[in-house]
């Protein structure tokens, strides 16, 4: 999936639903035969609840990760808030995964 998006406790919403709070967001190592690939997705949060992710603006980006270093991001979304996850074209193919954990309320 190049894209995601999950809101945040939104009653009419009929995606995927998280809690607010505090995120920590951690790739996941993606290899294929024996290279290594620096998959990089972008986060963004907003209070728009967008049909393209096009419509993101610079201001609603809050973090990358990934990359060859593996690098992880915290951000904090609010209730009624949208998480947007995207994928960096930067490099190659979307491939692999993010984990997002709530680590505080």
């Amino acid at each position: 999936m190049e894209h995601y998006k999950c809101a945040v406790e939104i009653d009419d919403y009929d995606g995927d639903i998280i809690a607010a709070g505090t995120y920590s967001a951690t790739p996941t190592l993606v290899t294929l035969g024996d290279k290594r690939i620096p998959i990089i997705w972008d986060i963004y949060v907003s209070s728009n609840d967008y049909s393209n992710i096009s419509q993101l603006s610079d201001s609603e980006y809050v973090a990358s990760v990934g990359g060859w270093d593996q690098t992880g991001a915290e951000f904090t979304v609010e209730p009624g808030q949208y998480v947007y996850v995207k994928y960096n074209e930067t490099v190659s193919e979307p491939t692999g995964a993010l984990e997002l954990k709530r680590i505080a309320k």
